[in-house]
């Protein structure tokens, strides 16, 4: 379209902002502010089977969240098959809310930051069944459930940081849409961050597309199938799933089988197996030569955890971070100091406390919460300024430890 004397002052980096487990696209208004202040524009986009594409399960009415029982589509109405019986190989059957539209949560009851917090809700929120049928009996369908994820990203960088042409600059309609209001994306400034699961399929996101530069991971981890099977948050659902194959969990053939083929078919998929193509190692730039025979510029990162993490235990998130090259970690020389890896952490971090979270099960007084990122919380504002500040000048690092 035809831009007249219209003349933004600069172009503006774009940041991919990649929710977590059950939320949606929504989430994106708790990181905005943050990213806003130093100059970056912020897009997000539903995760598949998460936020407007997500599922209900046929033929019941609510579902239970934390055990609250809330209703699965608007009105209490009950939701309708989209499979037949069988279909996938699910007990219960995929659906739809259809015209009745889902039964949405609010994003946060401080979706912005606590000065400027906004409840919000209706469709501007979360649909409460966000994330059903992401991990189920078909290993499958969650493989490629992740994969998808790569498309979907990379086709978002595509659509918002559309590279114009011509004079004056035109592209399309999102493009004009943008530049109308004042906004145009630098193509060449294109970075990411992700929290929980956000992270998890983030470090495939971004391996993978030769337009990302810069990422922060939040308590991401590896591999899937250890989370999902020893994660505090997720063990009780997961065995139950287990017993409903006729499988106990613990020492036994049966067991062993399912970790074995559960891995072999999620590998492809695994955040640990793209990890180490970040830094180093780095994918075909496809963008530049489709022959793959280009390899792309190494990518700057700094991860995050949760001392203690009960929902991606920090073996995990260790196991992913040390395979992306961050550091240093505890224990290791220079660890405190700044780093590509931050530890956040509740207390004083003496060395024994700083040792007392060695297992998936693991519990401290020092821990601090999975979704501190995003919850506003006593560590939000310094992980989310240390975010903001290593995407503007990732050669200035934060301390490798927070404590609150």
């Amino acid at each position: 379209g035809a831009l007249g004397g219209f003349a933004p002052a600069k172009c503006s980096p774009l940041v991919v902002f990649r929710h977590g487990l059950g939320s949606g696209r929504a989430a994106m208004l708790t990181v905005a502010d943050t990213l806003n202040a130093r100059g970056f524009t912020v897009a997000a986009i539903d995760a598949a089977k998460h936020g407007d594409r997500s599922f209900c399960t046929s033929s019941q009415t609510t579902i239970t969240i934390g055990g609250n029982t809330l209703n699965q589509c608007a009105g209490g109405v009950a939701c309708t098959a989209l499979l037949p019986a069988g279909a996938q190989g699910d007990a219960n059957v995929i659906g739809t809310c259809g015209t009745a539209g889902f039964f949405y949560l609010p994003v946060s009851t401080a979706c912005l930051n606590p000065a400027t917090g906004c409840n919000w809700t209706g469709t501007a929120g979360i649909p409460a069944v966000s994330s059903s049928y992401l991990v189920s009996a078909n290993f499958f369908r969650t493989r490629d459930t992740f994969r998808q994820d790569m498309i979907d990203q990379s086709q978002l960088v595509r659509a918002v940081a559309f590279a114009p042409t011509g004079a004056p600059p035109t592209g399309h309609n999102l493009f004009d849409h943008m530049i109308a209001t004042g906004v145009i994306i630098d193509p060449t400034k294109i970075y990411f961050v992700g929290q929980s699961l956000g992270s998890i399929q983030g470090a495939a996101d971004v391996a993978v597309n030769p337009r990302i530069s810069e990422a922060v991971l939040n308590v991401g981890g590896g591999t899937v199938v250890d989370i999902f099977t020893t994660s505090p948050s997720f063990v009780t659902t997961t065995n139950t799933l287990l017993a409903s194959l006729g499988i106990q969990p613990g020492a036994n053939s049966a067991y062993l089988q399912f970790l074995v083929v559960a891995k072999t078919i999620l590998d492809p998929a695994d955040p640990v197996n793209f990890a180490g193509h970040l830094q180093s190692n780095t994918l075909p730039n496809l963008l530049a030569n489709p022959n793959g025979s280009v390899a792309q510029t190494a990518k700057k990162i700094l991860t995050q955890a949760a001392f203690c993490d009960q929902v991606v235990p920090n073996p995990w998130n260790f196991i992913l971070d040390s395979t992306a090259g961050t550091g240093p970690f505890p224990g290791g020389t220079g660890f405190g100091g700044p780093g590509t890896f931050q530890l956040f952490f509740t207390g004083t971090p003496s060395g024994s406390a700083l040792a007392s979270c060695p297992t998936p099960s693991s519990t401290s007084p020092n821990a601090i919460p999975h979704g501190f990122f995003t919850d506003w919380s006593a560590a939000t504002s310094q992980a989310q300024s240390d975010a903001a500040g290593f995407l503007v000048d990732p050669t200035t690092l934060p301390p490798s430890l927070r404590t609150f």
